[in-house]
């Protein structure tokens, strides 16, 4: 990218965000400079510190960007309760994990530690996820405090079981998703019992 070329301030900033959510994805966060990323990125330090004061600032827009295209995937897709949607969407999902490891690794707030902005970055993603399970997870009952913690922990049970697939190759994709779409039907089971033995 050539720093000479006219672009817009706004262009610029997304060309920018661009590189970096590629830069991210490929490295993780404390490996980087701002003097590396602006090598990798092809533009002067100068440039990218007009845009962003501070790694931690364009790191966490990168992320952002991310985050926004994870929740995009999550959200695609015909919003219907059957299993065959519900499969889709973790299909989806996995594919994103298995092309980005580095960089959702860092959205679920494992690259700068506990940081409250990432961590905020991370909650829309899962929020995301949330309203599309309501909407599509065949055979859900009357929402309850219960239903509600299974599947917020549905979702962390996701999270985890995608990279850990990702990381450690043996286990075909449609069984993971199988694996996933019966541990929601348990969860979901459960939280039913569990109201009614407490009722």
């Amino acid at each position: 990218m050539s720093a000479k070329a006219r672009l817009s301030p706004d262009a610029r900033k997304a060309q920018l965000l661009e590189l970096g959510v590629r830069i991210f994805s490929e490295r993780p966060y404390d490996e980087l400079s701002m003097d590396r990323i602006a090598e990798l990125a092809g533009v002067s330090k100068g440039l990218l510190y007009h845009y962003f004061p501070t790694k931690r600032a364009f790191y966490v827009a990168s992320l952002s960007e991310i985050a926004d295209g994870i929740a995009e995937i999550i959200r695609s897709g015909p919003r219907q309760r059957t299993g065959r949607h519900l499969r889709l969407g973790i299909l989806a999902f996995l594919g994103f994990v298995q092309d980005h490891r580095v960089i959702f690794q860092a959205v679920r707030g494992a690259g700068i530690g506990s940081d409250p902005e990432v961590a905020a970055v991370a909650d829309r993603v899962r929020d995301a996820a949330y309203a599309v399970i309501m909407e599509t997870a065949p055979g859900l009952p009357e929402m309850s405090p219960r239903l509600r913690v299974a599947i917020r922990g549905w979702i962390g049970l996701v999270e985890a079981a995608s990279l850990e697939w990702s990381e450690r190759p043996g286990m075909e994709r449609a069984e993971l998703v199988e694996l996933l779409v019966r541990a929601l039907a348990s969860l979901v089971q459960a939280s039913h019992e569990t109201a009614s033995v407490g009722a």
